[in-house]
């Protein structure tokens, strides 16, 4: 109309079909990646009604020797619900990694080591799959794991710094989910929808990508019921639920890679794991970002001065520190929602440590070669300075039990 000023809009000269690739050229490609730990970074085991168990070199090693050695004392005094979670563990250790791998490639290479909680290997993908989106766009990486609460700050900041190495340049998350105790799978999907549907509205315009990584505390996609009322049977209707979220007005795309696997021994003893990234989920990753290929890691190396992401990743954690409370100030926490711990910290190796040297100076006398081997590793990993002194302490009363059992 004559006398009436009108804003010259640009996305008009495009038809309709493609103005969100016009939006996604205009303003660019935003990346937001949703990171789990536990069953992500390591692998974790269902356990029945208990928290499920982290896969590590010790707890690989105990079930190894319980299984060589039946009538020690070790595996003696095990309750039937303790020999199924140590047969699981050999089970796991055993399990091969994809269908590609070498004969010697299984997910026992993917243990975590000493007193640590992230594997590795693991690490290195989640530090590629980073790095590929960096190279694509603004990349913000959000922590949607337990370990975002507050008493998990020093863990957290452990993390970021093995990342860094892994990246050869500073890493910190650059944000975390909101605050919220999630026990379910449907709860954890829900959260990663909200802070995904808030960056988006955020925006206004623009293109976003989600590409989530998460075990959804070892559960199945077998039908679970979103909010929405979308059945969740596959990583696709993940998906779907997560574009769902997102106004018609955003262009965005979702990807979630579910690491789980289940399978029975040939006891019929069934298995279920939270299997931690597979090189195949870096592919896929890879490609949906738009990657060639999978990005090269330097070797690791002490990260320089905290360059970009930086600021944000230190007023996070800074944050988080101000909040943290006492243990004994934290409410009671449901079994399922328990970080992962290992069973030689809290489930399986129980008693004196002088029930333990027992058992070892029983090995060591008895000279059988294997086992000798097998229980000096095992030593190796539970004991420390403070009791090796009294490693050849054990009377002899107790020692020739043991023997007559073996000789």
């Amino acid at each position: 109309q004559a006398g009436s000023a009108q804003e010259f809009d640009p996305l008009a000269l495009f038809p309709a079909s493609g103005r969100r690739a016009a939006v996604a050229m205009t303003h660019g490609v935003r990346t937001l990646i949703f990171v789990d730990v536990d069953g992500v970074l390591n692998v974790g085991i269902n356990d029945e009604d208990q928290p499920p168990v982290l896969f590590n070199e010790r707890n690989y090693k105990f079930a190894e020797y319980c299984s060589a050695y039946p009538r020690s004392a070790a595996a003696l005094q095990r309750t039937p619900e303790e020999l199924r979670c140590l047969e699981r563990v050999r089970a796991v250790a055993g399990r091969r990694c994809g269908t590609q791998g070498a004969a010697s490639s299984t997910l026992a290479e993917l243990s975590c080591q000493g007193d640590s909680h992230v594997s590795v290997p693991l690490l290195r993908r989640l530090a590629q799959i980073i790095r590929a989106a960096r190279k694509d766009g603004p990349t913000e990486v959000v922590l949607a794991s337990n370990w975002r609460k507050p008493k998990f700050c020093s863990r957290v900041e452990g993390l970021e710094r093995d990342i860094s190495k892994v990246l050869g340049e500073h890493f910190a998350f650059d944000a975390r989910t909101r605050k919220g105790e999630e026990i379910t799978a449907v709860e954890r999907l829900q959260c990663i929808g909200d802070f995904f549907a808030d960056r988006c509205s955020a925006a206004k315009v623009g293109s976003f990508r989600a590409v989530v990584l998460d075990d959804f505390f070892v559960t199945p996609l077998n039908g679970w019921a979103c909010d929405s009322g979308l059945n969740v049977s596959s990583e696709a209707d993940a998906e779907a639920y997560l574009k769902s979220r997102v106004s018609s007005d955003v262009d965005a795309a979702a990807l979630v890679l579910h690491p789980y696997q289940e399978w029975e021994t040939s006891s019929g003893l069934l298995v279920q794991i939270a299997s931690g990234l597979s090189q195949e989920h870096v592919k896929q990753a890879v490609a949906f970002l738009g990657g060639d290929a999978v990005p090269h890691l330097m070797p690791l190396r002490t990260p320089p001065t905290p360059a970009r992401n930086a600021a944000a990743g230190a007023q996070v954690a800074a944050q988080a520190r101000a909040e943290a409370v006492p243990d004994s100030q934290e409410p009671e926490q449901r079994a399922v929602a328990l970080p992962r711990s290992g069973l030689v910290d809290d489930k399986l190796v129980e008693g004196s440590d002088g029930a333990r040297l027992q058992e070892a100076t029983g090995i060591v006398l008895a000279k059988a070669t294997r086992q000798y081997e097998m229980m000096l590793d095992f030593i190796d990993s539970v004991m420390d300075e403070s009791t090796a002194g009294s490693y050849f302490s054990t009377e002899l009363c107790v020692v020739w039990p043991f023997l007559s059992m073996h000789l």
